[in-house]
């Protein structure tokens, strides 16, 4: 009886000692969202030391049903620390599943950023994703979007401000494998000093997914005579039962806009922030979370603000408004444009 005592059962001895298979399974348990479930997650790295290299893998799978949101941030330690980021994010959604996902880069200017991101969304499911690019010296984005299920839809959401010498690259594709399915995709872009971005965007459609809706936009702002930006947008069609449509454009900032607001007590930097955010501001409002979208305009103001004076001096704007009042009965408005009064 006391040796009974000392000796545990063989099912305690097994639970204390969990086998290889069940340590597996416990980890695809902290990835894997069950049914019926909605969690928020907020994730933050940055590479520890000067000249660090990160390699990061996100993964997020969601079962039949499942609903989850998730905001993933990345950024420096420090604004001088060198690196490389080399990632890779995976979406995996299975039927009827939902997922709010947003990936917010905010590395300094002496950080490379590469990265390879994928989603595949099952029959019924809906994906939005939402890309926002800030930081880095260079980066280099693959975005696909593969839809694999009758009924599937995808949002694809981007924004990025780039300033400096930044260089950004985005490669993105929407690739439609069933019949049924649509696709969302809208760039907004805004360029300062000798930035450049490049675009190219892709819908591709199967012969067998018909009565497919497939869109891609890619707007771009100029606030740098020497800024540039490059927009491709792109089809590959099979069928012929398909709605399909893109498109890109870019401009500079309306001079007469910035004079208009200045005219109502702004001043040239509240004036250009006006512009701008309300430029991102169509992206924004394709956000439902009230966190995410207030992550975004403080990122947004943050770059902003940085070297507001050289953003001015580029476009070269010196507009004043003068309230006056004449000795006579009429009262008007006396604008000074550029030395001529109005």
């Amino acid at each position: 009886q006391q040796q009974q005592q000392q000796q545990p059962p063989p099912q305690q001895q097994q639970q204390q000692q969990p086998s290889a298979q069940q340590r597996r399974a416990a980890r695809e348990a902290s990835t894997r969202r069950p049914r019926r479930t909605k969690p928020r997650r907020r994730l933050r790295g940055c590479p520890a030391a000067d000249g660090a290299a990160d390699f990061s893998h996100t993964l997020v799978v969601l079962e039949d049903g499942a609903q989850a949101t998730l905001l993933e941030e990345t950024s420096s330690a420090d604004a001088t620390s060198r690196g490389i980021h080399a990632g890779a994010v995976e979406l995996l959604l299975g039927r009827g599943a939902g997922l709010r996902y947003v990936q917010l880069q905010n590395w300094n200017e002496s950080t490379w950023h590469v990265a390879h991101q994928a989603g595949r969304v099952d029959a019924d499911a809906s994906l939005q994703w939402t890309v926002g690019g800030l930081g880095s010296r260079l980066s280099h984005i693959h975005q696909d979007v593969r839809l694999d299920g009758r009924g599937a839809h995808a949002e694809v959401n981007g924004l990025s401000f780039a300033t400096g010498k930044q260089r950004m690259s985005y490669y993105t594709q929407q690739a439609h494998h069933a019949p049924d399915t649509t696709s969302d995709l809208l760039y907004r872009n805004v360029l300062r000093d000798t930035a450049r971005i490049v675009w190219r965007g892709m819908i591709g459609v199967d012969a067998d997914a018909q009565r497919t809706d497939g869109y891609q936009r890619n707007d771009a702002l100029l606030l740098s005579p020497d800024a540039r930006i490059d927009a491709i947008p792109g089809l590959e069609i099979e069928a012929d039962d398909v709605r399909c449509t893109h498109g890109a454009t870019a401009g500079r900032v309306d001079a007469e806009q910035v004079f208009y607001l200045m005219c109502r007590g702004l001043t040239e930097y509240e004036a250009m922030h006006m512009i701008v955010h309300g430029f991102f501001q169509v992206v924004s409002d394709r956000i439902p979370v009230e966190l995410v979208r207030d992550t975004l305009t403080g990122r947004e103001l943050e770059k902003l603000t940085a070297d507001a004076e050289a953003v001015l001096q580029k476009l070269g704007l010196h507009y004043r408004c003068l309230l006056y009042t004449s000795d006579a009965a009429d009262e008007g408005l006396g604008v000074d444009l550029g030395g001529r009064r109005i």
